[in-house]
């Protein structure tokens, strides 16, 4: 409070007297704890003192995002990182299973004809 012209005034939000006896705010702006502010226009002070608008939004006509851009979406969440399926990684099983006591593949032409029969047979169900 001061005493301005024989009066007590608070100098913190009279538009006549803002900040120091005397000073006057222009037209449509308001005293904001001493400092004159376009509340129509000012983040800080939209509206009225003290009313501050959110990150990245503008004040128009006194109003925080008035007549802006909706607010961006949220972005989907990355997808989580897998491990390689099957896990743990285990080495293919050779197909058609080999005979019991044999541990290597067909190498013959012979043995290749005896398992493609075998296949056949296996495959369609039929009896020789």
């Amino acid at each position: 409070m001061r005493c301005c012209r024989n009066h007590c005034v608070d100098v913190s939000s009279d538009v006549n007297n803002c900040g120091f006896c005397g000073v006057r705010c222009p037209f449509t702006w308001q005293c904001c704890r001493g400092f004159s502010v376009d509340t129509n226009r000012s983040p800080l002070n939209c509206g009225r003192c003290g009313e501050r608008c959110p990150w990245r939004v503008r004040c128009v006509y006194g109003i925080c995002g008035y007549a802006g851009p909706f607010p961006p979406r949220k972005l989907p969440d990355p997808p989580i990182p897998h491990p390689p399926f099957p896990f743990p990684h285990r080495p293919p099983k050779p197909w058609p299973p080999h005979r019991p006591g044999e541990d290597r593949p067909p190498s013959t032409s012979e043995d290749l004809k005896k398992l493609i029969f075998v296949q056949h047979v296996f495959l369609l169900g039929k009896k020789y």
